[in-house]
């Protein structure tokens, strides 16, 4: 998960989204959490439902590897797109036979708002945000 170390300055930030795209609907998925991204506010799931094996199965549980409270209603989106496409690429070698049937890992740009916090993921820069203003295949 994020690091997120500290307030954004700005009241939005468009930035590369690595999403799972259900190939038959064309609608965009959270490969950690399983939830439809949608513009609006950024779901708080109860249940974790993941795609693929690349992401911890107890990411809600606070006493795990990988829970991060200041993430909690937030998406994440990458500053620079090559770190983006390096995590897709993962994500798709670790779909099952039967996602990989309905699913493809891409990366659209999506600008993000409210509450922005910006942080790292592994080594990569990030921005994250409560609120879904724009989602667009770069």
């Amino acid at each position: 998960m994020c690091d997120l170390t500290k307030k954004f300055k700005g009241l939005s930030y468009t930035g590369y989204k690595v999403v799972c795209k259900d190939i038959n609907t064309g609608n965009y998925f959270s490969a950690a959490m399983g939830f439809q991204y949608k513009c609006g506010r950024v779901p708080i799931p109860e249940k974790q439902c993941r795609i693929g094996y690349r992401f911890n199965e107890f990411i809600l549980i606070d006493s795990t590897q990988g829970y991060r409270e200041k993430m909690i209603g937030r998406t994440t989106v990458f500053v620079n797109q090559e770190d983006a496409t390096k995590l897709a690429e993962d994500i798709n070698r670790n779909l099952s036979e039967k996602e990989q049937k309905h699913l493809e890992t891409i990366v659209i740009k999506m600008t993000i708002s409210e509450g922005l916090m910006e942080g790292i993921y592994g080594l990569e820069q990030v921005v994250a945000g409560k609120r879904i203003l724009f989602m667009k295949e770069s």
